[in-house]
């Protein structure tokens, strides 16, 4: 047997509102993104730089808002997670949509549905030294007409099809207690250049 003990608090905390389970389950969410601002024209560059920060409690039930989302960023900034906590959400922990430039490494990521950390579609996107564990199906997705969920700790270019992603590192990271599978990820031939 083995055991995996995280160390959940920070001095840093980003607290969503705690909500019966009945209500839909919105427990809020950090986004990054980079947009176009209609006054000026001028394109705003998401960037996140985060160590030792604490989420908890974050995340929304049956979306793609997880508690921590990167969406299109880092066409000329990069990134980065470190030393962090992000834990007990009603959806996904981390989700890296169409984005460059993320490295998240030596956090924790703990008590979600469905999946833990989510890569869709991004390129040089860093995961290194992460935990992600008791990540469990949702209570009530296809319980009417048996649906099969996608689930796993690590969903890595391969929840949303086709996925194209370049220049993915996972390594050095732990899946643990997650119903399916630890590492779910497209596989390709040693020689392959054309991904």
């Amino acid at each position: 047997m083995r055991g995996e003990v995280q160390l959940l608090t920070r001095n840093i905390r980003v607290e969503g509102k705690k909500m019966p389970v009945k209500d839909d389950g919105w427990g809020g969410h950090v986004t990054t993104t980079t947009y176009v601002n209609p006054d000026t024209n001028k394109i705003n560059y998401g960037r996140l730089d985060w160590d030792n920060v604490q989420v908890y409690n974050c995340s929304q039930r049956n979306t793609w808002n997880a508690a921590v989302r990167f969406a299109k960023t880092g066409a000329s900034v990069s990134s980065s997670i470190s030393n962090s906590a992000i834990h007990q959400g009603f959806g996904w922990a981390l989700y890296i949509a169409e984005s460059k430039n993320v490295a998240v490494s030596t956090t924790a990521m703990v008590g979600f549905r469905a999946v833990g950390a989510n890569v869709h579609a991004s390129e040089s996107v860093t995961l290194d030294g992460n935990f992600v564990g008791d990540v469990t199906e949702r209570d009530e997705f296809g319980k009417a007409d048996m649906a099969v969920d996608k689930r796993a700790c690590y969903a890595i270019c391969s929840y949303n099809e086709p996925d194209r992603c370049r220049s993915i590192s996972i390594v050095n990271n732990i899946a643990a207690g997650c119903v399916f599978a630890g590492f779910v990820a497209p596989g390709v031939a040693c020689d392959d250049i054309s991904t």
